[in-house]
């Protein structure tokens, strides 16, 4: 039974492999459509995480005069949990329509619907590394000095966007069943955003709570961007 199921999975991925140019041409012709005749253009990409950083900074800080309970300067916080918490934002918003909005391609032409989902994936960390260098260019003035905990960084990222995959194919193929997904994936994105070290660290969590806390693997995942980068468990 094993052996089929591995079997169909490498055909899958197969596929995807066999179309990666034409994912890579697809996706950067749907970014550049997204914002073709803009002002900025594909600066919108950065601009829009980067007002995200200043709303959740003024709200946190300023109104909530939380400043005291973090050990690193917040807007370094704010903005490392935001700019890797974008990733998860995009695949999920690119993955919904993903199959449901392109049933008529594949009623068409003869190709694996996990090709569609990366297709969105693949903008997804177009436009996320954008956020993730200038969080860098933050963390390099403002950021504390870099420990060995760092070098875990790229182990935590590669999980993380694995995690983020993961959750595009299951979005995208609920997406087909549950029409209403395009308007509850937003709210439950937001919503799991809250219940993680997003824009606060885990030490604002109760010690009795933690454990409960971190069997969410967002948060368990943010914790361990917390550790790598900002010393903070």
């Amino acid at each position: 039974m094993g052996a089929p199921v591995i079997s169909s999975i490498r055909a899958v991925y197969g596929a995807v492999w066999k179309y990666r140019t034409f994912m890579r041409f697809v996706a950067d012709r749907q970014l550049a459509a997204s914002v073709h005749r803009t002002m900025f253009g594909r600066a919108w990409f950065l601009l829009i995480p980067l007002a995200q950083v200043l709303v959740y900074y003024f709200i946190v800080v300023v109104i909530f005069k939380t400043h005291a309970n973090f050990e690193v300067d917040p807007i370094v916080t704010i903005m490392m949990g935001l700019m890797h918490y974008a990733l998860l934002v995009n695949a999920a918003s690119f993955a919904v329509p993903a199959i449901q909005d392109n049933e008529g391609i594949l009623l068409q032409i003869r190709i694996e619907p996990l090709v569609l989902v990366a297709i969105g994936f693949w903008k997804s960390l177009r436009i996320s590394w954008l956020a993730i260098i200038a969080f860098f260019l933050l963390y390099a003035f403002r950021g504390p000095a870099p420990g060995p905990e760092m070098a875990a960084y790229p182990l935590v990222l590669g999980a993380w966007i694995l995690l983020c995959w993961v959750g595009s194919i299951f979005i995208a193929s609920l997406s087909v069943f549950l029409r209403d997904l395009n308007r509850l994936v937003p709210m439950l994105i937001q919503f799991a955003m809250y219940l993680s070290p997003v824009v606060y660290t885990l030490s604002f969590v109760g010690e009795d709570w933690r454990h409960l806390y971190l069997a969410n693997p967002i948060a368990a995942g943010f914790a361990l961007f917390q550790w790598t980068l900002l010393w903070e468990v």
